[in-house]
């Protein structure tokens, strides 16, 4: 369970493998060391923020990706929400990288995921970060 000023959500388990590591900015963040790939969790309850559309909440978490592409983008739900799901690819610190986001909004509140991997080991961790989102609650 996470809590802020703001806002209390109870997030879902993630397999070995995964621990919690520190983060700046951001409410929670995962790795999983041997497969290079990390997951993050952050919500931002700001009224302002509500009027973006989700597509471009999702183009904002991945400032800093270089020769970044939307290779898919799909609606889905995330705790009853309608919600954006990107796949994208691009480089980030000279090493090719791929990117999910998902993004909702509820409650004046927005919440963002991201799975991040190496493109060849993407799919080994996709498995856990659909299973840790689909027990994501907001309180």
């Amino acid at each position: 369970m996470y809590t802020s000023e703001s806002t209390s959500y109870r997030i879902g388990s993630l397999p070995d493998g995964w621990k919690r590591i520190d983060i700046e900015g951001g409410d929670l963040a995962f790795s999983n060391a041997p497969k290079d790939s990390t997951i993050t969790v952050n919500s931002t309850c700001d009224e302002r923020k509500m009027k973006y559309s989700l597509k471009a909440l999702s183009e904002s978490l991945i400032v800093g990706v270089k020769d970044k592409k939307a290779e898919s983008r799909r609606e889905t739900q995330i705790d009853g929400q309608q919600a954006l799901s990107t796949i994208y690819t691009g480089s980030l610190d000279n090493k090719p990288v791929m990117i999910e986001t998902r993004v909702f909004k509820k409650n004046d509140c927005v919440y963002d995921f991201t799975y991040a991997s190496s493109p060849a080991g993407f799919d080994s961790g996709a498995q856990a970060f659909d299973e840790f989102i689909s027990q994501f609650r907001v309180l």
